[in-house]
């Protein structure tokens, strides 16, 4: 049986139709399709968690990007529906021990979630950098990744529950392992790569499956 995969979505307004939408890109499904899972959407507005897991049998979470996270008490998210939705999954998770794996924002409420915060950022939109990795950790992950977020994890910011193990050039940390349950957080966008990753496919294959390809 395929592995079926709840995954979030972004939150959009379309002023022309004066419509609130869920998004979804498209990629996911080609990315995912190559290791043979099978995306499930979650409606932003999902109350009853019931049909995801007991009725359809989703094994795991996917939290994806897009929708800034307010980073301080000031600021106003342009998505609560999907914060808050986001959180309660990420509750689950944790006491069913379900495994999420979280894609740039994703990474960042997983942070956030566990006690950790996030500081603004410069020069990480529509680029490209290398990684540096923790010992035992380097053949995991690209060595090169994408960058799409003006906001990022740097150690001071880091939950205690995270284990950082991959890092950009400028210090800030770009994947991390929780230390009990199967969550993994990444910063980069493995669904935006023309021909998909390799390590990529491996990383969702050995952290969702369970599974070496």
């Amino acid at each position: 049986m395929k592995f079926l995969l709840g995954v979030t979505q972004r939150v959009q307004d379309n002023e022309l139709y004066v419509e609130r939408r869920d998004c979804l890109d498209q990629r996911w499904v080609s990315f995912l399709r190559k290791i043979e899972i099978i995306p499930i959407p979650i409606p932003n507005l999902t109350e009853d968690f019931s049909y995801l897991f007991d009725i359809l049998g989703i094994k795991g979470i996917l939290l994806t990007g897009g929708n800034n996270l307010p980073f301080n008490s000031k600021e106003v998210s342009d998505a609560p529906e999907r914060d808050y939705l986001e959180l309660k999954l990420l509750k689950y998770a944790e006491l069913t021990q379900i495994p999420v794996l979280g894609v740039c924002r994703g990474f960042q409420i997983m942070n956030q979630y566990l006690g950790g915060s996030l500081i603004k950022i410069k020069n990480h939109v529509s680029t490209t950098h290398n990684l540096t990795f923790s010992p035992n950790f380097k053949d995991i992950f690209p060595k090169k990744v994408n960058s799409f977020h003006n906001y990022g994890i740097n150690k001071s910011g880091i939950a205690n529950f995270f284990e950082p193990v991959a890092f950009s050039p400028d210090g800030l940390i770009e994947a991390a392992f929780h230390k009990k349950l199967n969550w993994l957080g990444i910063m980069w966008h493995p669904e935006r790569k023309e021909v998909p990753n390799e390590d990529d496919l491996n990383v969702f294959s050995r952290y969702l499956l369970r599974i070496e390809r």
